[in-house]
């Protein structure tokens, strides 16, 4: 009775035990980035950036010192036969200096390199920010097709041990024949040999993705494919990805920033040549400064005040000069051929990522045929052994070319989500959004509200707090705010990070939570304005996805032809749903939005802006409103809808 009672009181603690949350994409990059060492490393670069401009700023300022002495001083004086003299005597002096700089060519120089220094480090930790989620996704994603693979490989091992078992029936009863008894057996060794090499691929990929986050992955939320929408890349014209991508590429912003840093070098090089003009001021007070003042009648005090300029200028250097000029130009010649290499290998890159996310999507649609089809083959192959016209090698074969189908489709579907948020981060245009959108297609992938988004409570404690901010687009990002619930994983604690700015940032940090970056970074050249978003620093909490909201009433039937006629935009905030050359196009959108009652319909719109017949959805008055919508319409209608501000 003890023992049975034991094992009761064991397995009702164990079912009170909170379930272990699966990882998701989300929660790993935000863990990823409090040790990624690559984004720290990128932080602090940025950090030593701003603070060399500030460096350089301070030798174009007033510099003002003060010096003083106090001495006590024995002196004997003797003259000819006369006596000596004894004197024991204090000496005082103080200086007050100022030093203005008027001319320097090479503070100036100085001055602007560190500037353009300042904005390649600033470039470079956001391109460590978009290369963290680009590789961590990349990382993630590998690790789900290991998943797929070793899924496949077990149901196709047991589909194959059941016809090696059907074979060797069929042979007993003398219905079948040796050949397929050992068909089916060298097939059923083969896939054993296969699993075992997907179980060990599963567990690199899985140590692989534990490097981002410093700790053991066990589960992961694999990608739910009735979420799952492939949609080809907006704007459509690759044209419009490579001017982007040429104007707001972080990898090549850094570029161009040493480019202009290695020219000031030039003129820094040049300064060695010019005059130095300064402005020179001094105040100083001495008593008893040398022996000839020294006097019995007691000690003189000399109070000095002057103010006048200093001109230096440099005759000859021993050729150095015209050296270091040589030098500065010719690594100045250096930096720009390796700008031009970064400009083509970026215009690769865009192209061929945007390729590949066009393609892709033809390769998903016509593998997914190829899955039915390989269905359909299967069950005609065993319907042909009752006939007698199928061996069983034709059902094995229709089953590898049904599984080869189901992983080559997994593949597909990975390498297109992959790509998209790579075709982004080369054109700058990767946002908190796209992510949170990749991040819903998982199962029980979650997304990030603010607080004003949900009406529970702020817990009373966060055991998780950080700054977060955007990259280009759609939403301030905010943070991971762990509730202490059951059900939760327990987060790590990190410094709050508060990062302020005056001036709108195009491609920041998709997600930051490290602490090293500068206070106010340098501005930079901005997006249009529904491309881009000022740097925000704010807390969230990290809720699954909410349920679509009660349906409205069924709106009253528009006006025959309204839906033809686009109406004017008014100013305000509004959630782009879609945008296209075609009326017809955007009117059945409208209606299909309208089918799912998800919105009003006097807040649907269609409207003909930029020669484009648009779908928007509001207008609203704040962007917390415009923001509740847009995660409802992506929830409901699994569409990646944006902001615009009109």
């Amino acid at each position: 009775m003890a023992i049975r009672s034991v094992f009761r009181c064991t397995a009702l603690f164990v079912c009170l035990l909170p379930s272990v949350q699966a990882d998701d994409l989300l929660s790993l990059l935000l863990d990823a980035q409090i040790s990624n060492p690559n984004l720290l490393s990128a932080a602090a670069g940025n950090v030593v950036g701003q603070a060399g401009k500030d460096i350089a700023l301070g030798q174009l300022l007033p510099n003002l010192s003060l010096s003083g002495s106090m001495t006590q001083n024995s002196a004997d004086r003797q003259t000819g036969n006369t006596p000596k003299e004894h004197f024991g005597y204090g000496s005082q002096s103080y200086n007050l200096s100022l030093r203005q700089p008027i001319f320097r060519k090479y503070n100036l120089a100085l001055y602007d390199q560190s500037r353009a220094q300042s904005e390649a480090a600033e470039a470079d930790f956001k391109l460590a920010s978009n290369a963290l989620a680009v590789s961590l996704t990349e990382a993630y994603m590998n690790a789900l097709y290991a998943d797929d693979q070793l899924s496949l490989l077990e149901a196709q091992r047991a589909s194959t041990a059941a016809q090696l078992e059907a074979a060797k029936k069929a042979q007993a009863v003398g219905s079948g024949t040796r050949i397929d008894v050992d068909d089916a057996q060298a097939k059923y060794d083969l896939i054993l040999a296969q699993v075992s090499e997907a179980k060990n691929q599963q567990q690199h990929t899985r140590r692989q993705l534990g490097a981002y986050v410093n700790r053991e992955i066990r589960d992961l939320a694999g990608l739910d494919v009735n979420k799952f929408s492939p949609l080809p890349p907006q704007p459509l014209n690759v044209d419009d990805w490579l001017t982007a991508a040429n104007a707001h590429s972080p990898s090549y912003l850094a570029q161009q920033a040493q480019l202009k840093a290695a020219g000031f070098e030039v003129d820094k090089a040049q300064a060695g040549h010019f005059p130095a003009l300064d402005l020179v001021a001094n105040i100083g007070s001495a008593s008893n400064d040398s022996l000839s003042s020294l006097s019995s009648s007691g000690d003189s005090t000399y109070d000095t005040r002057s103010l006048g300029v200093q001109l230096t200028i440099p005759l000859f250097a021993g050729g150095q000069v015209n050296a270091t000029v040589r030098q500065a130009k010719a690594r100045e010649e250096q930096q720009r051929q390796r700008t031009e290499d970064a400009r083509r290998n970026l215009m690769v890159e865009t192209r061929r990522e945007y390729d590949n996310l066009t393609q892709g999507i033809e390769t998903i649609r016509a593998l997914e045929k190829a899955e039915l089809s390989g269905q359909k083959s299967i069950a005609s192959a065993k319907k042909g052994i009752a006939a007698g016209v199928r061996t069983m090698l034709d059902v094995l074969q229709a089953e590898q070319a049904y599984f080869n189908a189901k992983k080559n489709l997994a593949q597909a579907r990975y390498r297109y989500l992959i790509s998209d948020l790579k075709l982004k981060a080369l054109a700058g245009r990767l946002t908190v959004g796209d992510v949170e959108a990749l991040n819903l297609q998982l199962k029980g992938g979650q997304k990030i509200v603010s607080p004003a988004e949900t009406s529970e409570p702020k817990p009373a404690t966060p055991v998780l707090v950080a700054s977060v901010m955007p990259l280009t687009a759609d939403r301030p990002v905010a943070s991971k705010l762990a509730e202490p619930a059951p059900a939760k994983k327990p987060a790590l604690p990190v410094v709050p990070v508060v990062v302020e700015n005056d001036s709108p940032r195009p491609n920041a940090v998709i997600l930051s939570r490290v602490g090293t970056q500068p206070p106010a970074p340098p501005a930079m050249p901005v997006l249009p304005a529904e491309k881009s978003l000022a740097l925000a620093a704010s807390t969230a909490t990290i809720l699954p996805a909410p349920a679509p909201a009660p349906a409205p009433a069924p709106a009253p039937a528009p006006a025959p032809g309204a839906l033809n006629r686009p109406v004017m935009v008014a100013k305000g905030i509004f959630v782009q749903l879609g945008a296209f050359s075609s009326q017809e196009n955007a009117a059945a959108l409208r209606e299909s939005v309208l089918q799912a009652q998800v919105v009003p319909a006097d807040q649907l719109q269609q409207v003909f802006v930029d020669k484009l017949y648009r779908v928007y959805v509001g207008p609203y008055g704040s962007r917390d409103l415009a923001e509740a919508m847009r995660g409802r319409l992506t929830a409901a209608l699994g569409s990646r809808a944006v902001l615009v501000v009109r």
